[in-house]
């Protein structure tokens, strides 16, 4: 019976051509103002994941030294970016010594440390857009510094014994010698407190199916290529969405990948696999300079694959809760449009049309696949 459903439905797509060239979605979009979220003074503290930091709760003390945090909107514009202390009138003090948290295009979090001056101040960020434009975003409050405080104490939790918190307090000060160390690269790395921000270059995003061993489409394979101008660690898989008019319909399905390749192979951190990163969108670090070029396959996310056999299953039972919604979907040929989306290299696109939910589970069942049951066990 399947079989003669999946004939149907493929019948009724052969007219489409179910591949091409991903449209960009971001080309048209206006170039945000680089601003701040916000800045904030950190104390080193132990938490429930070890040693850690936290928002200072009291008022910076002049001529101390903190850590610090800045977050800013619109860095996808950015092409460099300094730190400032500055007077109340947004002069520049001092430039800072910060770096960027994450290699990810969208991440606007830095971090440095900053020593209070004694006087009322403000930050500010300064640089060049992408288009060459200058800029200078500046921090709305003034902080107004204490004179004199209480001792800076690292924060550990209540409750501990004097020996045990003795080794707690240790942990944090090697945590904090670490980010001490990090500020000392990040001097070299930004002379004068500029930090480039690299970009990546993905090439045109090409989609075509992803067919199994009878030739019927199963899914989708995404193919790209990415050139990173300096190294970075990021997460260069996309995430795929189907885009439903039904709103019954949104959130029920999405796409999840299902092997692929990465050519030349990335560094992979740790002990991360290269299954963490392609199955399941983990980061790994790419040479500057170098070329990569992706072939990555998605299914359905409610059909699995067994661990042993290689066989696969479908997970109907996932939608116990919702029926209607669920058979209505399933009865519909009408073809989805797909929204991609690479965070870490500011990429989305979209794809207008392609094979709805329905065919490609007939194309499974047709190949053999059978009911996962009410839990998939992957081990089969």
């Amino acid at each position: 019976m399947w079989v003669w459903i999946a004939l149907l439905f493929a019948a009724g797509l052969a007219a489409q051509d179910y591949r091409g060239q991903v449209a960009p979605e971001l080309a048209a979009r206006p170039a945000a103002a680089v601003e701040f979220n916000r800045f904030r003074f950190l104390v080193f503290s132990f938490g429930r994941e070890g040693p850690s930091d936290i928002p200072l709760r009291g008022t910076p003390v002049q001529g101390r030294e903190y850590f610090a945090e800045a977050d800013l909107s619109g860095i996808d514009a950015a092409a460099s970016v300094r730190f400032e202390v500055t007077d109340t009138a947004g002069r520049t003090l001092r430039t800072l010594t910060m770096w960027k948290a994450t290699d990810s295009a969208t991440d606007g979090e830095f971090h440095g440390f900053v020593s209070v001056p004694n006087q009322p101040f403000r930050i500010a960020a300064a640089g060049l857009r992408r288009d060459g434009a200058a800029f200078r975003a500046l921090l709305p409050d003034v902080m107004q510094p204490a004179a004199s405080g209480p001792d800076d104490q690292v924060m550990i939790p209540p409750g501990f014994p004097p020996e045990q918190s003795g080794r707690l307090r240790q942990l944090v000060e090697t945590y904090r010698k670490q980010v001490a160390a990090r500020t000392a690269q990040a001097a070299r790395d930004h002379p004068n407190g500029v930090i480039s921000l690299a970009r990546a270059a993905v090439s045109p995003v090409l989609y075509e199916p992803y067919v199994g061993s009878t030739a019927a489409p199963l899914g989708l394979r995404l193919r790209y290529s990415v050139r990173f101008d300096a190294a970075a660690t990021v997460a260069a898989i996309p995430f795929v969405t189907p885009v439903f008019t039904a709103t019954a319909w949104r959130g029920l399905v999405s796409m999840k990948t299902a092997g692929g390749s990465i050519t030349p192979p990335p560094v992979l951190p740790g002990a991360a696999t290269m299954s963490d990163v392609i199955l399941y969108g983990g980061g790994a670090q790419y040479r500057a300079g170098t070329t990569y070029e992706f072939a990555i396959d998605f299914i359905p996310d409610f059909v699995f694959q067994g661990s042993v056999s290689g066989r696969f299953c479908v997970h109907d039972q996932k939608y116990a809760a919702n029926p209607a919604a669920w058979n209505a979907l399933m009865a519909s040929n009408a073809p989805v449009p797909l929204l991609l989306a690479i965070s870490d290299l500011d990429f989305a696109g979209r794809i207008a049309a392609f094979y709805p939910p329905s065919l490609l589970r007939a194309n499974f069942l047709a190949a053999g696949a059978f009911d996962c049951g009410p839990v998939p066990n992957l081990r089969f």
